[in-house]
């Protein structure tokens, strides 16, 4: 089954919701800079009040440093832009981002993930997924710009790691996205606003259904 994220959450309604909905992981974006920044105190009081109705439901904090996400105690996953593994404290799985342009950017993976028998594995083993996302001057993330789908296919030959696909994705393309990628995971922000930092809940609804509707179809 697709793991799906709902990012840019800033409020325990919208997280509440996402979850009934049935997502895997709740993202909450802490770079001050973003229309959607959630402080590290308000992610927890979120956290706190959410009635997680599995084990499974992930906590992703996104950060423009690994550092960052040392003072994120409620955080099981650590999304970030800059840094390195070996930045990290250990607590959480990591989950590194690269800003694609063309798909020559594809070389950056190297940087990331190690190829079997460096010797360099045990370093990186606590990066679970790489996230490709929309370059843009503009901000750190795509900004709603979708993403080049092939790119996606060429980084899941190169990466020893699952894909996870951001940009641009909404209920209408994200099964079109599906059947040309089949990657590991989908990551969905404002493509399921109503405004920055607050979802639509029919969209919300509507986008996980179509990712668990292509799911269904792939298992028949």
């Amino acid at each position: 089954m697709t793991r799906i994220k709902i990012c840019g959450i800033t409020n325990a309604e919208d997280a509440a919701f996402a979850i009934e909905c049935g997502a895997d992981a709740l993202g909450f974006i802490m770079v001050p800079e973003s229309k959607r920044y959630v402080p590290a105190d308000e992610v927890e009081r979120i956290v706190k009040s959410l009635e997680r109705p599995s084990p499974f439901t992930s906590i992703v904090a996104v950060v423009r440093s690994v550092v960052d996400a040392r003072n994120v105690d409620c955080a099981d996953c650590a999304q970030y832009y800059e840094g390195s593994p070996l930045d990290s404290n250990g607590r959480q799985r990591l989950i590194p981002v690269l800003r694609i342009r063309t798909i020559l950017d594809l070389g950056q993976i190297a940087g990331f993930i190690p190829r079997a028998g460096s010797g360099d594995e045990g370093v990186f083993s606590t990066i679970q997924a790489v996230l490709l996302d929309t370059y843009t001057e503009q901000a750190l993330g795509g900004a709603g710009m979708v993403f080049d789908w092939s790119i996606a296919k060429e980084a899941k030959n190169l990466c020893s790691v699952p894909i996870v696909v951001a940009g641009g994705l909404t209920p209408d393309n994200v099964a079109h996205m599906l059947g040309e990628v089949r990657p590991y995971a989908v990551d969905v922000s404002s493509g399921v606003e109503l405004s920055p930092g607050k979802k639509d809940k029919a969209k919300v609804k509507d986008f996980i259904q179509a990712v668990r509707s292509w799911d269904s179809l792939e298992l028949c």
